[in-house]
């Protein structure tokens, strides 16, 4: 199998170009292997997130946000997740929480 670091390279990238429900399976199986360090989990879970909006399938996204946001994040990162959870949770129908996120 892949290393979880070419996975997660492969899963980026696929991520980038659109094609999102591959870019979900690489990042799966990258997510799933023990030797990711936080940052590259961070990211991870950062491009599932950006691939379920792009599917919408914005509660799995909010899953993968608040996952990520669980680890250490620096601040442009942070408020980046909070924009994103804003923007799923706003088409989840729950404006309120949204809006919360997105102060």
């Amino acid at each position: 199998g892949l290393s979880a670091e070419l996975a997660a390279q492969y899963g980026f990238l696929l991520c980038r170009v659109g094609a999102f429900s591959a870019a979900e399976g690489a990042l799966r199986a990258a997510d799933s292997q023990n030797e990711i360090d936080p940052a590259t989990k961070a990211k991870i879970l950062h491009c599932l997130a950006v691939s379920y909006m792009g599917m919408e399938r914005w509660q799995d996204a909010v899953g993968c946000l608040e996952d990520e946001s669980a680890l250490v994040l620096e601040d442009s990162q942070r408020s980046e997740v909070k924009r994103l959870s804003g923007l799923c949770w706003s088409k989840l129908g729950r404006p309120r929480l949204a809006q919360c996120l997105l102060l």
